[in-house]
Formats: structure tokens, sequence, C-alpha cells
């Protein structure tokens, strides 16, 4: 039953992303959709749970229904969040709805608490009332299947509209929608935020493009980002997408494109009507927020919910999100919590390629990376970045740490941005890079545990076959030029073997259309191979 309800909506998530962006092909949205439902199969497909309800036996007075309480061991101690929050604020949430009645007030918590103004019940996240019939810890399986549906598709289109090919937005919606950031915040507001993230930059994009349907789809993915219950969020997203909105105004737009007054002006309408749409959301939460437990740790000095300052041993986890092991197998060595310190990973092929895109491509994927570097150095609490940030209005009390959120967003685009040209054109730098990040994870190695070096060595492995498709090591036979047609049938004439009669480019010597046919294959390869690589590694 759920497994069927998340495919009836996953369609209906995916025909309105291909309405609003028609150049996502069908075959790419059946594919996120079998993704992402094959993610979540177990939970969606068996009576099992996939919340981590057993945290709850931890406090009385569930404690005490165990014959041996003294052996509990949860399965994700991290996620203590859900059972004592997400799970009673969704409850009641829906049962409020469901009564017909507004979701105001908590008199079932203490002696009773804004319901609507704690944030993260989220009554009105479109995706929890897409989810509304079933009950709350099936809906929130489903919703966060959706979710990751929702980051694939947006992600896609956002690549694609920044002028990667097919495969290469392929693998900045993989990297994205299945980093360890999205991936331990499935089942938090926070996840759900960072899964509209996409859609609102690409709709900053196409705004100033004068794209079909800029503001409504703008308009659309920021509500939907506003209402998923994190105002951190939101916070973090005004604050980046401010800054993509003033470099699109400075850009010298190109010819068809509004002008730059037109864009502001479009872009003050798509504010404007978020705000209207927000506003029953966002007011009560404004209301209640100096009152909440909440607001006094985030003034407490030092803030006791900052991630803790920088650490050599956080870059490590941007190659190897496993350096300190894992909490859910129980060998967590970290001085701070795993979510925090871990969630920067993408992928380290979507590293590599990165890397090496940015400093031999320059351009787009270099100029998106060094965003994403301010964003990482900002969340690594770097100054003067950090001291900037925490600075600004509504900024304080937010956890800068989670700004690396887009650091990954920004690695993954300039990935998919590099992928094919990387394996068409610039084949030795490609396997610099991944030679430098595999040397890197060949010497942060994880901890002694079966499974987590069965990541780190499938992961290795998926670096040498990227690697080795590139056949940048073997030397190659030079491509035998075309033989030239008769004179008189249109093709290259004696005199000029490669240009066609008619216009056309001169095919380089030695380079003819079977030299072209031969690249393209080799590139696929190489586009396959890593996309295999990125697929294995973010499953394990």
């Amino acid at each position: 039953m759920d497994l069927l309800y998340y495919l009836a909506g996953g369609v209906l998530i995916a025909l309105l992303v291909r309405w609003w962006r028609p150049d996502l092909s069908r075959r790419a949205a059946e594919g996120y959709i079998l993704a992402a439902g094959l993610f979540f199969v177990v939970p969606l497909a068996t009576p099992w749970l996939q919340v981590d309800t057993d945290i709850a036996y931890a406090w009385a007075p569930w404690r005490e229904t165990l014959p041996q309480p003294e052996t509990l061991r949860p399965g994700n101690p991290v996620l203590a969040d859900l059972p004592t929050l997400i799970i009673p604020f969704r409850e009641l949430a829906r049962r409020r709805l469901l009564s017909l009645e507004a979701p105001l007030w908590a008199h079932e918590l203490g002696t009773g608490q804004p319901l609507l103004g704690n944030a993260q019940s989220a009554p009105f996240a479109p995706l929890h009332l897409l989810a509304l019939p079933l009950p709350t810890l099936r809906g929130l399986t489903v919703t966060a299947a959706w979710q990751v549906l929702l980051s694939l598709l947006l992600t896609h289109a956002l690549a694609r509209a920044l002028g990667a090919g097919e495969a290469g937005s392929s693998l900045a919606a993989l990297a994205f929608s299945f980093s360890t950031f999205a991936t331990p915040w499935a089942y938090h507001p926070i996840g759900m935020a960072a899964a509209w993230m996409p859609g609102v930059l690409l709709g900053l994009v196409l705004l100033r493009r004068g794209g079909r349907g800029a503001v409504p789809g703008l308009a659309v993915c920021a509500v939907g980002l506003a209402t998923s219950g994190h105002p951190e969020s939101v916070a973090h997203m005004a604050l980046v997408g401010g800054v993509v909105a003033a470099v699109l105004l400075i850009q010298k737009g190109e010819p068809g494109w509004p002008s730059r007054s037109a864009f502001a002006g479009r872009l003050g309408v798509a504010a404007a009507l978020t705000f209207c749409l927000t506003a029953p959301v966002l007011l009560p939460i404004l209301e209640a927020v100096t009152e909440s437990e909440r607001w006094l740790m985030v003034h407490q000095v030092p803030p006791p919910v900052q991630t803790a300052p920088f650490q050599a041993g956080f870059a490590a986890a941007l190659v190897n999100p496993l350096a300190f092991g894992s909490p859910r197998d129980g060998n967590w060595v970290g001085s701070f919590n795993f979510n925090e310190t871990c969630s920067g990973y993408a992928g380290a092929v979507t590293l590599a390629l990165a890397l090496a895109g940015a400093w031999v491509m320059r351009g787009r994927a270099a100029w998106i990376l060094v965003g994403g570097f301010a964003a990482l150095a900002t969340a690594f609490r770097l100054p003067p970045l950090y001291e900037m940030v925490s600075a600004l209005p509504a900024m304080e009390g937010a956890m800068q740490g989670r700004l690396r959120l887009y650091w990954i967003l920004a690695v993954a685009l300039a990935a998919g941005l590099s992928l094919e040209e990387l394996g068409r054109q610039r084949r030795r730098a490609a396997a610099v890079a991944l030679l430098a990040v595999g040397v890197a994870l060949l010497v942060i190695v994880p901890q002694l545990q079966p499974w987590q070096w069965a990541w780190w060595i499938v992961t290795l492995l998926g670096i040498v076959a990227a690697a080795v498709s590139l056949r940048v090591l073997t030397p190659r036979p030079p491509l035998p030029s075309p033989s030239p047609p008769p004179p008189g049938r249109g093709g290259a004439t004696p005199q000029n073997p490669g240009t066609e009669t008619g216009g056309g480019s001169p095919s380089p010597p030695g380079r003819g259309g079977q030299g072209v046919r031969t690249r393209s294959v080799e590139s696929a390869l190489f586009s396959r191979t890593v996309l295999l690589a990125l697929a294995l590694d973010l499953a394990l």
C-alpha cells in the first residue's frame, strides 16, 4: 500500500516538475522515481518501520516495559529528535487537520504550547499534506521518499539550465540527493527544506533569462521550502539566494534576456507572492520564537547549538565520511555529532571531477565551486566569513555548520558541468584529480568495521574504474581519416578533405568522423562508469 501510494504521488510530482521544465526527459523522471523508491523499498514494501521508534524505550515509562532494559541499544541514537519531537508534532498536526481544526495549539504537550508556532510541526508542508491520509509513522517514510525524488528532479533541471549534459545532470542529481547531508536528515524538516533549495536557485536563473514559468516556479519552491518546518534553512536560503540574485543582476545579459530592471521587478513580484503565501505560517513562528527553549540556548555564551570550531579532522570527512566511524555501527569516535561533522560528502568521484573541472575548464564550474567553498569556510567557522554571516540579522542564532549543504550542491553542479567535457578533452586532468582523491581516501581509512571497510574498498575500486575508463595511460593507435567520397556528392572534396560543401567545420587531421564517434563512445563509457561508481559509493 505504501509503495503504491509513493508511486502515485511520485508520478504526480514528476509531472508537475516536467510541466515546469519540459527539458527534463521522461526517461530521467522515471529513473528517479525508481531510484528513490528503491532507496526506501524496505519500509515502503514491508511492514518494517525505518523511523527510529526504538529510541523511545531509552526513557520512562517505555523503558520499564523491556524485560532487560540495560541491554537496549537503539539502531541510531543520533536520531533522537524523531520520537521526541518530530513524530509527536506530526501526529498532532495530522489529527488537527483531519478534524478540520486549525493546528494552532498543542494542549497535549506539557501544560500546552504552540503547535503552528513551533515551526517543526510543519502542518502545511506540501509533501506532508499529500501524505495526510497515511498514519504518521508510515507517512513519514513516504514523505521522505518523495522529498528525495523532488530533490533529484529539481537538481537535474538546475544542472541542465546551467549547461550540463544529460549524464552530467544525472551525476549532479544523484550526488546532491543521496549525499551524507540528505540521507541522515531525510526524516527531519531540514531534509525536506533542502529538497526545495535547488528549485529556488533554478527559479532565480530562469527569472534572469526570462524563462517559462519563472515567477510561479520560484514562488512555489520558495513556499515549499518555507513551510517545510525549518526556519534556519529559510534564513540560509535567503542569504544564498540574495547573493545569487545580486550576481545575476550584475551579470551582463545575453540577447533575448530581460533587462536588469525587469529582472528586479519580477524578483520583487515573486518575493511578495512568497511572503503573502507563507505569512500565515511564518508570522506565528516569529511571535513564539522569543519564548522558546531554542531562543534561550542560542543566546548563551558560547552557544551550545553551534558546530564545534574547526578541526583538521573535519576536512578529512569531506573525503571519507566514515573517518570517525558511524553512530549506527556503534563505533563513532568523533568529537561532535555525526550529522553536523560528516555531512559534507557527495561522493569521491564527484569531488574529483568538480576539482578537475574548476581547475582546467574555469568558467561557470569554477565560480560555482568558489561559492561552495565560501559556504564551507563559513560552516567550518573560519574567519572572517563565519563572523560576517553570524552578524547578519536573523543569522546570529543559526547553525552555520549546516551551510555545508551549499558546498555539496556546488560540488555536485561543478562535477555535472564538467563530466562530459572531461571525458572528451581533459582526460589527464580528470585522471590526476581522481588519483589525488583516491590517494587521500587510501590514507584516510575508516574504523575497523566490516561494512565500513566494504564501502571503502568499493569506493576505491570505483575511482580506479573511472580512471581506467579514461584510457589516458594506454597509448592508442592514430585514427584513420575517412576516405574522401567521389566529387559531386556533396561531401568532402579531395582539395579540402575535412570540410563539407555548404558549411561545416573542418575536422582535425587524422580525426575525421570516426574519431568523433570514437571519442563520443569513450566519453559515454567514462560517464557511465562515473555514475555507477557514484551510485555504489552513496548506496553503501
